[in-house]
């Protein structure tokens, strides 16, 4: 089983990788960027997941 720690270091990691990845995706599409800026959400969540 996962500790605590471990879970949080991979949930983490997991929103890194969203914060990442998410606002590239979005920049592909048009015009898309300008109406959503998604680079927020893995923040909020990993904020509130992480502490």
């Amino acid at each position: 089983m996962m500790n605590s720690i471990t879970k949080k270091i991979v949930s983490c990691a997991l929103c890194i990788a969203l914060g990442v990845l998410l606002p590239m995706a979005f920049h592909v599409i048009p015009n898309a960027r300008s109406i959503f800026l998604p680079m927020h959400i893995p923040v909020l969540i990993c904020g509130l997941f992480c502490g």
